[in-house]
């Protein structure tokens, strides 16, 4: 038989779900906002293909998730981040364990301006570009809610990723979680596949 009957998760992490949704049906509308919610699908259907590139592009994208949220985009900065450190010096040269930046942050000064950054080397990934700035969208309206998620504030990261799919972009989450990219590197004469 092909078909699981337990849960994929241990009891723990399983019981936290549990909490955690219950947690945002009580501060987001209850069972009634969330049945009104649509899934957004990751198609252009509900998203329009940008013909910029770069921050242009970023931002095109970025208003559209707003749009989702019931959010005006202009209420964040949207900045992208310092390009990443490239792991390849010369042809026999390679950088091993390079620091990488987060995909996108989320931060708030102490005048309240709201500040979502994102790695520009994921614009050309709209998948991956819109799962972000979901994530980071999410961190605000998880903020203004007077009680800590169920776990307390070291749970907050994992809060805001299942709000992503309690908001409706949970396709977008799982469809970049794990990707497998072909790659070559001329450096070292390796090549193979890249697990990211």
């Amino acid at each position: 038989m092909f078909w699981r009957t337990s849960s994929p998760l241990d009891a723990d992490d399983e019981e936290w779900q549990l909490d955690c949704w219950g947690w945002l049906l009580r501060h987001f509308g209850g069972a009634a906002a969330l049945r009104k919610r649509s899934l957004i699908l990751p198609t252009r259907a509900f998203f329009t293909p940008s013909e910029e590139q770069g921050h242009a592009a970023a931002s095109h994208y970025f208003g559209q998730v707003a749009a989702y949220f019931g959010i005006d985009a202009a209420r964040f900065n949207l900045v992208p981040q310092q390009d990443s450190i490239d792991p390849v010096l010369g042809p026999l040269q390679v950088l091993q364990d390079a620091p990488r930046e987060p995909a996108g942050t989320f931060s708030v000064s102490r005048g309240g301006a709201m500040t979502i950054t994102y790695n520009p080397a994921i614009v050309p990934k709209p998948m991956k570009l819109i799962a972000t700035f979901a994530h980071e969208i999410c961190h605000p309206l998880l903020f203004s809610v007077p009680e800590e998620p169920p776990g307390g504030t070291e749970m907050e990261e994992f809060a805001t990723d299942l709000a992503v799919t309690f908001f409706g972009f949970g396709i977008f989450n799982s469809n970049t979680a794990a990707s497998f990219t072909q790659y070559r590197d001329t450096a070292t004469g390796t090549q193979g596949w890249s697990f990211e």
